[in-house]
């Protein structure tokens, strides 16, 4: 027989990365508004426009990344979780 905390592993993984996916993509939706918004000022930095958009999703799938796992174990632990 499973323990309850081994068989919530895969639910807590699908979990993570549908909110995470989501995440990342709705980042990569949003830059052509920043590059509307912003483009010359970005080009002007001197940087490779597509270095800059490759720092950007990067730093943001990170920081998605710790967010989301630290938001889905507070939520584990406090028993708000989803139970779908």
């Amino acid at each position: 027989m499973m323990s309850p905390k081994r068989s919530l592993r895969p639910r807590f993984r699908s979990r993570f990365a549908v909110l995470w996916l989501g995440g990342v993509a709705s980042v990569v939706l949003v830059l052509p508004y920043v590059l509307a918004l912003q483009g010359s000022m970005l080009e002007s930095l001197g940087i490779p426009l597509p270095a800059l958009l490759l720092a950007s999703v990067t730093q943001s799938a990170a920081l998605l990344a710790v967010s989301v796992f630290v938001g889905l174990r507070a939520a584990d632990a406090s028993g708000s979780a989803s139970g779908s």
